[in-house]
């Protein structure tokens, strides 16, 4: 859905910047925070309507950021959509148990990326 925010939880600062261009593009407004301590107080904030979230972060990991959402009423529907260089093969199923909607390990297809989020955001 165009208007919709998304919050991209992300240290690496060439990929925040990359997916911010091709969001905004398409109408998407974009929030971002470089660790977990951020991501929960803007989750909290802002109550984006869809996050990407990647596992590695500098002061804890995205499963923490994940647990937090996933615990309160008031964020626990908001889809989280990883974003990862950690193995598919190891994280994927821990993410989706922790209530992730979907795994992509970097790098990744833009627009595989860009129809998961469209997926998610789609009217029910």
């Amino acid at each position: 859905m165009i208007n919709s925010k998304i919050l991209i939880v992300d240290d690496d600062k060439d990929l925040l910047l990359a997916l911010k261009v091709r969001l905004t593009s398409r109408g998407y407004g974009i929030l971002s925070a470089p660790d977990a301590a951020t991501a929960i107080l803007m989750v909290s904030q802002y109550k984006p309507d869809l996050i990407l979230l990647d596992l590695g972060l500098p002061d804890s990991n995205g499963f923490v950021v994940m647990d937090f959402i996933k615990q309160l009423t008031s964020t626990a529907s908001i889809p989280v959509i990883v974003v990862s260089a950690r193995p598919l093969n190891v994280y994927k199923k821990p993410a989706l148990l922790a209530g992730a909607k979907d795994y992509f390990q970097k790098p990744f297809e833009n627009e595989d990326l860009i129809k998961a989020i469209q997926r998610e955001l789609a009217p029910a």
